[in-house]
């Protein structure tokens, strides 16, 4: 991939779920990583830098359903929802019967672009460039990560107006071809798409959402939290999720174990899978500061700690460790504010 410069790099049916462990963190770094078209340097045991080449090539991901969990990922990409409109095998059938001859258009096309006037289309990305980010100025829409959505969405616009112009220069009308302008009809999704990717990032709290499923599960009795009182008894098939610290005003929460049962009540509201992987759900609760201090990061992006016992057999069992004041808040919301 850091070889294959202004090449096209498909990564075809990701399937997030079936990527475990720290091939998870992987994939994540690697669309990140791309998106920030740099490589994140990393430390041997012996304290050497760890080099890798950028990505130099264009990444495209097909997926059933969203391929990033992390926000800082997704707040890098721009994700395009295809519906099918009616019957497409037509039009399957004849892009299969005319895939022999794409191999013939890059070559061309390269040494086109390589004869072209550079300043020109930069000043045209320039002018595409503030043509997205004063439409969403004039709908007061802004983020952290609007300039790399601008940027993103700018450079895939430009990469189609120079197409266009490589056609013309063949004596091929695009527009003739299609029955419209490309550029405009693309320049439209693209507008979309921008504030689209706004709301999704701007509403992607995995850790939040997690919070709020957790506090509905424990108040209808599904699973409960051990608080040591004599008088305490939990509804009849509930299950155990963790146990309150009193003297560190923390609840242990068994993250493997309240996952399964977070999933499954999403899925029965929500009619779709959880997208949010464990860890980044982890990590986000880290960040907005529902984690108590101290937790063991060894785990890195899980900060969980480990409470021996509580286990299969006393196995120690990983926990989330969170600040019970911050979770008495969201508790509050569902208890009417009492």
């Amino acid at each position: 991939a850091a070889r294959c410069n202004g090449g096209l790099w498909v990564i075809d049916d990701y399937k997030r779920q079936k990527v475990v462990n720290e091939a998870v963190m992987a994939a994540e770094n690697m669309f990140t990583d791309y998106a920030d078209m740099q490589s994140r340097k990393r430390a041997t045991p012996g304290a050497k830098v760890v080099t890798s080449l950028p990505m130099k090539c264009m990444l495209l991901v097909t997926a059933e359903d969203a391929a990033l969990s992390q926000t800082a990922a997704l707040a890098r990409s721009l994700q395009i929802d295809f519906c099918q409109d009616g019957d497409t095998t037509a039009i399957y059938q004849r892009c299969q019967a005319l895939s022999p001859q794409y191999r013939k258009v890059p070559a061309p096309f390269i040494a086109w672009w390589q004869r072209q006037d550079h300043a020109v289309w930069v000043a045209r990305a320039t002018d595409i460039r503030e043509m997205f980010l004063a439409k969403l100025r004039s709908q007061e829409i802004s983020g952290d990560n609007t300039n790399r959505l601008v940027g993103n969405a700018t450079l895939s616009l430009l990469a189609l107006e120079a197409f266009q112009a490589f056609c013309y220069s063949l004596g091929i009308s695009p527009q003739d071809l299609t029955g419209f302008d490309l550029s405009v009809e693309y320049s439209a999704i693209l507008d979309e798409m921008l504030v689209k990717m706004h709301q999704l990032v701007g509403s992607a709290k995995p850790g939040l959402l997690f919070l709020h499923i957790l506090a509905q599960l424990l108040l209808s009795g599904r699973v409960y939290v051990t608080d040591g009182a004599p008088s305490a008894e939990p509804a009849p098939g509930a299950k155990r999720i963790g146990q309150y610290r009193w003297q560190d005003g923390a609840i242990d929460i068994f993250s493997s174990v309240v996952m399964s049962e977070v999933r499954d009540m999403y899925r029965r509201s929500e009619e779709h899978n959880l997208i949010w992987s464990t860890q980044a759900i982890g990590k986000q609760l880290a960040e907005e500061g529902y984690l108590c201090d101290g937790a063991d990061e060894s785990r890195a992006f899980q900060k969980r700690a480990r409470v021996l016992g509580e286990g299969r057999e006393g196995k120690p069992v990983y926990v989330w460790r969170l600040r019970k004041d911050r979770f008495d808040e969201v508790l509050a919301e569902y208890k009417g504010g009492g």
